[in-house]
């Protein structure tokens, strides 16, 4: 699997649990304790967060990484 797809497949995964939840960027922001400006810049820029960020946003929609790949 390239690593364009890997982050894509991330970020999509990202909207549609927000999605599912009715979020916006700033609440998985305030949820995640994450600063907005780094989770627009993923969705802005299509990068895949760091590990150390995608475990905070798991832990904003209270489910863990297994779950999110799953």
């Amino acid at each position: 699997m390239s690593d364009i797809l890997i982050e894509e497949t991330v970020i999509e995964r990202i909207q549609n649990l927000m999605n599912f939840k009715h979020w916006s960027i700033y609440k998985l922001a305030k949820e995640s304790e994450l600063p907005y400006s780094s989770l627009n810049n993923i969705f802005t820029r299509r990068t895949c967060p760091s590990v150390a960020t995608l475990e905070k946003i798991c832990k904003g929609f209270n489910i863990s990484l297994s779950e999110f790949f799953n």
